[in-house]
């Protein structure tokens, strides 16, 4: 069978979003004919028995190196101790109040840290932990899936050593969207690094794989030689597998995962339901709406605003992942947020394939306007509602509500042949084909 090396810094048991898109390939690609090496980011609590058949090479990240630990003391004015000895420096900023500092310790962070905290503190350890085990793995081809985007100049190093094809994977754009799609900022002469940087290292990159449309469309502008593919991210059909009803009692809005301050804000959500409670067109006592994952201080406040501090559970703790499945599949209505920027057209929160899993209908609090490929996902499985105003939400919130009342449950009827396209049984077929042709084309 051959293999195929898998970069990537996320991995179970990490419990972030980015660890399910490599998980799921390496766990599916075998199935088609690809054995997966994978190489990441040493875990204590992970054992070998956690992921039977997957080869797993584990490196230590580097500790902050002890010159840079003197400046950022020098820096914040403070001596150093034991504890300033952590793997991630970058937090040092939160210890800075005024503005001034921490417009120059951002300033700082990205010299040190670039193109991100990995390079620096992975890409020597992964690159050499690989090279000292190599000659017990034939590698076939190399996939490095970001972000982090030190995964890609892992695997650029990688491949210069061994020739074999590459396919650069881009759950996110790097370095982000509006770098890729507006031409006055691409060309910006702060962003010189950046397009340096990035051409350097995608140059040598076989295949390039975006996970939405616009998404693609974006690498196609910039890289017109390049052979672009869309493969979507998606879920594991056998994480949902197990049957559960939903709650009898209460009508339950569930939001996993985090909240993003950068692009996505609940307040209008609440202001709708604030209205919901006032109008008696909803109970208070037979409503809970929950969130699991980082919150921040304007959710926090704005729960307080809008009075509802009484119905909305929010801990800001992030539960075990069979405990969120759980979660999701019991609820009436499964939440997600858009990014509101209005030019972002192309990205998804990944939490909505995880939706799609749990066969529950959802309410999506759209963008007010503009294209958004949410809306497009959401439209094309029939699992929910892309709702863009205040009215919209309210409106959605009535008819879910009233019929869970009479019924217990909220009717949901997806379309099961659109939601199976984001199985990672059948992305990882997609992702064969391709490793298929370009090991091919290599061999010819």
């Amino acid at each position: 069978m051959p293999q195929v090396l898998l970069i990537a810094s996320d991995f179970p048991p990490n419990l972030s979003i980015a660890s399910r898109r490599p998980f799921c390939l390496a766990k599916y690609l075998s199935v088609h004919g690809w054995e997966s090496v994978v190489l990441t980011i040493a875990n204590a609590s992970r054992t070998r028995a956690d992921h039977p058949g997957i080869c797993l090479i584990e490196s230590d990240l580097m500790s902050t190196p002890l010159l840079v630990r003197k400046f950022l003391d020098i820096i914040h004015g403070r001596q150093e101790t034991a504890e300033s000895n952590h793997n991630d420096p970058m937090l040092d900023i939160l210890h800075h109040q005024s503005s001034s500092e921490r417009i120059w310790i951002t300033k700082l962070r990205q010299i040190l840290y670039y193109p991100d905290r990995y390079f620096l503190f992975w890409f020597p350890k992964a690159v050499k932990k690989y090279l000292q085990l190599s000659k017990n793995f034939k590698i076939d081809a190399i996939i490095s899936t970001a972000k982090p985007f030190t995964t890609h100049l892992i695997a650029k190093h990688i491949k210069s050593k061994i020739n074999v094809p590459w396919i650069a994977d881009f759950r996110d754009l790097w370095p982000h969207w509006q770098f890729f799609k507006n031409d006055n900022y691409y060309h910006r002469p702060k962003n010189l690094p950046n397009r340096l940087l990035v051409y350097k290292i995608l140059k040598t990159a076989d295949a390039l794989v975006a996970v939405t449309n616009p998404s693609k469309l974006l690498l196609q502008k910039r890289f017109p030689a390049k052979s672009v593919y869309n493969i979507p991210n998606g879920f594991d059909p056998e994480e949902y597998a197990c049957e559960i009803k939903t709650h009898p009692h209460k009508f339950l809005l569930t939001h996993t995962g985090h909240v993003r301050t950068d692009c996505q804000d609940p307040e209008i959500l609440f202001k709708a339901i604030s209205h919901l409670l006032q109008e008696k067109r909803i109970d208070k006592n037979s409503i809970k709406v929950r969130f699991y994952g980082e919150i921040t201080d304007k959710f926090k406040a704005d729960v307080t605003k809008y009075r509802i501090s009484n119905i909305v559970e929010a801990k800001g703790i992030r539960k075990p992942r069979h405990e969120i499945i759980l979660k999701q599949m019991e609820s009436s209505l499964l939440l997600v947020f858009a990014a509101l920027h209005e030019q972002n057209t192309g990205t998804a929160p990944g939490k909505i394939y995880e939706y799609l899993a749990a066969r529950r209908p959802v309410l999506a609090i759209g963008k007010p306007t503009g294209a958004d490929v949410l809306e497009d996902i959401i439209t094309q499985t029939s699992a929910g509602i892309y709702a863009r105003t205040l009215d919209q939400i309210k409106q959605t919130l009535i008819l879910s509500y009233d019929e869970f009342m009479k019924s217990a449950v909220v009717k949901y009827t997806p379309c099961d042949n659109q939601i199976e396209r984001f199985s990672y049984k059948n992305i990882a077929q997609e992702y064969t084909f391709l490793l298929d042709d370009l090991t091919r084309e290599k061999r010819a």
